[in-house]
């Protein structure tokens, strides 16, 4: 029991330590530097990759920043040495829309591969559902490439989008031949306990006679 006391005791020290100093990057034998400096770095290395590559960021009150790239508008937040990169509002599709479960089956697809992640918004008060995607970049001052870094990043938020449709079209076809290979069963309204009713047909052929309404299997 005391030696359980004591793993409890030291565990919760560690925690509170770890607590009371997540305010700083630690770095062991260095000086601790406050995540805010961090912050300001990351912040700095962001917009002079991205003055670069020819985009013109804009500061906003909150330390976030707004850009355009390739003709689309993106918006980035830091927390400590990452900058979240979005994509937002680039696409639509209503909450009534039949595809709607081919589209969500290749997002899960894109998603699996290595690159930003495509999110869906919940449906707004029209029924219309948003396309976001995001990409978290780790920054350093150390690296040499950071320009080239961001350059890759941003395109291959464009790459994410035609990987997307190529999905959808690929599941699209797939789910049209499955339906065409799909076999109508028929039946008869008229059944009596002898079996289905044969009646001839207008090319008197004696077929069973089914009913307009076939079902599909």
């Amino acid at each position: 029991m005391l030696l359980s006391l004591g793993i409890g005791y030291l565990i919760w020290t560690l925690f509170r330590s770890d607590k009371s100093d997540s305010s700083y990057e630690k770095s062991p034998g260095k000086k601790q530097i406050p995540i805010s400096e961090i912050e300001e770095e990351t912040r700095r290395i962001l917009r002079q990759a991205l003055e670069a590559i020819g985009c013109q960021p804009k500061l906003n009150s909150d330390g976030t920043l707004n850009f355009a790239y390739q003709g689309e508008k993106f918006y980035a937040s830091i927390s400590g040495r990452f900058s979240d990169i979005w994509d937002p509002n680039w696409n639509t599709i209503s909450i009534n829309n039949p595809n709607l479960p081919v589209v969500r089956e290749a997002i899960n697809l894109t998603n699996s591969q290595r690159g930003p992640t495509v999110v869906l918004t919940q449906p707004d008060k029209n029924g219309i559902i948003w396309f976001h995607s995001h990409h978290d970049l780790m920054l350093h001052p150390a690296s040499p490439e950071n320009v080239e870094y961001v350059e890759a990043a941003l395109d291959s938020f464009f790459v994410t989008q035609k990987q997307l449709d190529k999905y959808y079209k690929r599941l699209s076809n797939i789910r049209q031949e499955e339906q065409k290979n799909r076999q109508p069963i028929g039946f008869t309204a008229n059944q009596t306990k002898s079996g289905p009713s044969k009646e001839p047909t207008q090319n008197g052929e004696g077929e069973t006679k089914k009913e307009e309404g076939a079902l599909s299997a």
